[in-house]
């Protein structure tokens, strides 16, 4: 996978995490941190897409070769805009990561331990595509709240991404 490719993956991700953080702005708070209505990962919304933000946060540290961060706490985020201020931080920290790899980059091993290695570009793969689970989730509970954020596909992205060159 060249670097182009990464960075357009994660382009797409944060455009379909935005209409989520964007949907999840019009709920209250209370549905924010209410219960699933059936069994879910991560119990609510909140917590799902806490989880979401903690895990890219703490792959970008980990393959930086940062000290890892304390695991965020839904606690530090009541409502949907104190999430999403948060989460367009981490996504500039993300960006400016993935900007500066180049594809050779991408190749080099990154050790996982007595488990061995695995390239960059995989690890990114896995971080997008983790993504993508937890936001299908969240867009589950959007949409029974009432405030679904349509459509999250790949095409629709970059199908938009078209009509805004034009």
């Amino acid at each position: 996978m060249r670097g182009d490719e990464v960075r357009t993956l994660f382009d797409y991700s944060y455009w379909a995490t935005g209409r989520v953080r964007d949907a999840a702005v019009g709920i209250s708070a209370a549905q924010f941190c209410a219960p699933a209505p059936m069994p879910f990962p991560f119990d609510d919304l909140r917590g799902t897409l806490v989880h979401t933000l903690d895990t890219e946060r703490n792959a970008r540290v980990r393959l930086r070769g940062e000290v890892q961060p304390p695991s965020l706490h839904v606690e530090d985020f009541p409502t949907p805009a104190e999430l999403t201020d948060f989460w367009q931080e981490e996504e500039a920290h993300m960006r400016a990561y993935l900007a500066g790899l180049s594809d050779e980059d991408l190749q080099q091993p990154f050790d996982l331990g007595p488990r061995g290695t695995l390239p960059v570009w995989e690890l990114l793969l896995h971080f997008a595509n983790h993504s993508t689970q937890h936001r299908s989730e969240a867009a589950i509970l959007l949409t029974y709240f009432g405030h679904s954020p349509g459509d999250l596909d790949f095409f629709l992205y970059a199908i938009t991404r078209l009509d805004s060159d034009r």
